[in-house]
């Protein structure tokens, strides 16, 4: 789980965990990616905010997948569908 805000980092970790999941957080993309690197095997998807200072979320998305391409990646936004595929780099 990848997202600048606290509060939904750990909404969206603890819901993962009651699902039997293992959930791991980072803050921003950046710190995701180092997390990542050192062992990409170990992760079974990503969830990532799409608007984040710094690494944005198609970057971490992007940077990720560049370790290890077979990734499932979510990308989320608390912005609306259409402003969400406004912004730049927006699905792609």
């Amino acid at each position: 789980v990848v997202d600048d805000e606290p509060t939904v980092r750990s909404l969206l970790g603890d819901m993962l965990r009651q699902l039997g999941h293992d959930a791991v957080s980072a803050p921003d993309g950046r710190s995701a990616v180092t997390l990542f690197a050192a062992a990409p095997a170990q992760y079974t998807a990503a969830l990532i905010d799409l608007t984040m200072p710094g690494l944005d979320g198609h970057a971490t998305l992007l940077a990720l997948r560049g370790h290890r391409p077979d990734l499932p990646c979510i990308l989320l936004s608390g912005y609306s569908e259409s402003e969400a595929r406004s912004r730049p780099n927006a699905g792609a």
